[in-house]
């Protein structure tokens, strides 16, 4: 799958360089007060003024404080945080690690395998190239991958997130996320929660094997989604109330819920293709087969998938094409 799923956060060390800023542009001095601080890493810190801050070729940490910053790292890895403010962070070439902290902020994390993080606020995080780990945190923000292979969580609030080019895992987190893969082969789910992957089974499902997930692993999420596959073969975890278009491509359609929904809003495909498209569904081990069935609506042309008497997916344009039970996917 590639480095995508290998995240390991490394810290970057201690700095050795405090900035000293009385008005609104920086500049830095070598602290050599600790003989035994890593000269190999500066420390650039703002004010509580609007500042810029610009990095160089080396590494360093710059921290803007206080005060609405606009920060360019440099060549380097770096670690940049915006502090207390609406800050715009620029990563630059480099592995950097961007952290908006409060406020509406705007991350660009530019060439390099880059962590972005936007903390509070309704936050911009754009990943551009490299294998990018964005994560949105707090607040209604968007979010976008841009090239490569690249891990997107938007946290707590409404967000919208694009994975790009590439293959991109699209995680929703908490509340009503639009989704969008991309180009590419797509992993999307809208949920809260997902028990942890190993890298063999995300490689295998990405490959095109089953979902290895028992439904009574998965929460229930009762926070409606919008996914988006785009262009590839995607694959799409879908729970209560989702909605899910898998766009161009032979994609896989996957029914996290189990048991009875009580009244709950059931899943809907959009555009399933029975040449090409899949439908899974994974149960519970107190389901049975027998359980399910499919029944056509002909004042809409659909089908509708029934648990127990109960509509749990609705397939849009699916009466003439997805007319019996043998044709899900039906796994424990």
């Amino acid at each position: 799958m590639g480095p995508l799923f290998f995240l390991s956060l490394a810290l970057i060390g201690a700095g050795v360089v405090a900035a000293t800023n009385d008005d609104e542009d920086t500049s830095s001095s070598v602290d050599s007060s600790d003989p035994s601080a890593d000269r190999d890493v500066r420390q650039i810190e703002g004010s509580s003024n609007a500042d810029f801050l610009a990095g160089t070729d080396g590494s360093e940490r710059i921290d803007g404080r206080q005060g609405h910053d606009t920060i360019v790292a440099g060549w380097g890895d770096d670690t940049v945080s915006g502090g207390f403010g609406q800050d715009q962070l620029f990563g630059g070439d480099g592995d950097d690690w961007l952290n908006g902290d409060d406020w509406h902020d705007t991350l660009e994390g530019g060439n390099g395998g880059d962590i972005l993080e936007g903390g509070n606020g309704n936050d911009s995080l754009l990943g551009e190239s490299g294998d990018d780990i964005l994560l949105g945190g707090n607040g209604l923000d968007t979010l976008e991958g841009g090239f490569g292979e690249d891990f997107l969580e938007g946290g707590v609030g409404a967000d919208v997130l694009n994975g790009g080019e590439g293959r991109d895992f699209v995680f929703g987190g908490a509340g009503s996320d639009t989704l969008n893969g991309g180009d590419d082969r797509d992993l999307l789910f809208g949920g809260e929660t997902l028990r942890e992957l190993t890298v063999e089974e995300i490689n295998s499902v990405m490959a095109g094997g089953d979902f290895p997930l028992d439904a009574t692993e998965n929460p229930l999420d009762t926070t409606p989604d919008s996914l988006n596959g785009g262009n590839g073969d995607d694959v799409m975890l879908l729970q209560i109330g989702d909605t899910a278009t898998g766009g161009a491509g032979s994609d896989l359609f996957i029914s996290t819920i189990n048991g009875s929904l009580e009244d709950l809003e059931a899943i809907t495909v959009t555009d399933y293709n029975v040449s090409e498209d899949f439908i899974q569904i994974v149960m519970a081990s107190t389901d049975v087969a027998s359980d399910y069935t499919i029944e056509a609506d002909g004042a809409t042309g659909n089908a509708n998938v029934i648990f127990d008497g109960q509509v749990v997916m609705v397939v849009e344009g699916g009466a003439a094409t997805l007319t019996n039970v043998a044709q899900l996917n039906l796994i424990y």
